[in-house]
């Protein structure tokens, strides 16, 4: 997993200062994680958004540096969007560490619940999508 972490942040992953407007998603909000900007709307819950912030802390995800990530949900499917470098998604080794990212969420946080990694720009406006089954 750790090896998944470092190539993420390898990979040019940014942290852009989002107004929840431009979230793509319903106004929730927002959680420092070790400085990683955890954003979340109001289709989670409290729990499920720490029960992610506590994840990206023990899997080394959170660490300091500057990443801007958001939770949302629709129907019975997690959203991770992730704020990555433009580009990164033509890379195919990089999407097989979305997927493997979203996998381990799925089992890691949400009990097997699909999760779909969203490739996003800097106002979290979705570029790809990963999903995890």
């Amino acid at each position: 997993m750790e090896k998944v972490h470092q190539i993420l942040r390898q990979a040019g992953i940014v942290l852009f200062a989002v107004l929840f407007a431009q979230c793509g998603g319903n106004s929730g909000g927002e959680k420092q994680v070790r400085g990683t900007q955890l954003l979340y709307t109001s289709a989670v819950t409290v729990k499920e958004v720490n029960k992610l912030a506590d994840f990206l802390i023990a899997s080394n995800f959170a660490n300091e540096n500057e990443i801007t990530v958001q939770l949302d949900k629709s129907g019975n499917t997690y959203l991770f969007r992730m704020v990555v470098r433009e580009g990164i998604e033509n890379d195919p080794e990089m999407v097989e560490v979305f997927k493997t990212y979203a996998e381990s969420i799925s089992e890691g946080v949400f009990g097997g619940k699909p999760v779909d990694f969203h490739v996003c720009d800097k106002q979290l406006q979705t570029r790809m999508v990963v999903s995890s089954n």
